[in-house]
């Protein structure tokens, strides 16, 4: 069994930079021998991005390293699609909508959550189509690969412990509720200001 890890990154232009954003996932893969096998989770995963609304216009970048490999760990999958600017989300970068997951029980090291963002002219609260959207999100990340590949949560206590450090996520869930990344938050640039008196 080999514990893969895949960070996602996508934004505007053409490298990445601050403006970026990005997903640590953890695939499990059984029957594990070969770079190919993490080459073709990672062609499989940027489709999965590419068909996001939250990515759309961006360019994206898909890295995959096993976690057996001593640090730094060699990079054995990458892909890449150029983003055409066309349908950049507007919205504000600091607002996202969480999916989160968890491994049999809701328990501290079985569960996680995918920050999504940025969302278009964000309502009050996410709209269904918005919450729908990440469901099926969800659930294409679980289809990706055969069946010897998992979508799981990784624990890097239960590996320091010399214990198997990922579990299979077992239920998905989206609040209607934004969350908020505060790294996100732009910083300012200007201020206009104006002496008063009362």
């Amino acid at each position: 069994m080999a514990d893969i890890r895949f960070i996602v990154s996508w934004g505007p232009g053409q490298e990445i930079d601050k403006n970026w954003f990005s997903n640590t996932l953890y695939f499990a893969v059984d029957g594990f021998g070969a770079d190919a096998d993490v080459q073709g989770l990672a062609d499989d995963l940027l489709a999965v991005y590419q068909q996001r609304s939250f990515t759309a216009g961006s360019s994206i970048e898909v890295r995959g390293y096993d976690m057996a490999d001593p640090k730094p760990r060699p990079e054995l999958g990458f892909a890449r699609s150029t983003g055409t600017g066309i349908g950049l989300p507007t919205g504000p970068g600091q607002v996202a909508l969480c999916l989160s997951y968890y491994s049999e029980r809701n328990l501290p090291r079985q569960r996680g959550r995918i920050y999504c963002g940025p969302f278009s002219n964000p309502e009050i609260r996410p709209t269904s189509q918005t919450i729908n959207s990440l469901i099926t999100f969800g659930q294409a990340l679980a289809g990706l690969g055969g069946l010897n590949v998992d979508w799981s949560v990784y624990s890097p206590t239960k590996a320091s412990l010399a214990q198997d450090p990922t579990m299979t996520i077992s239920n998905i869930w989206v609040d209607n509720s934004w969350d908020i990344i505060r790294s996100r938050k732009l910083d300012g640039t200007t201020r206009t200001s104006a002496e008063i008196s009362g």
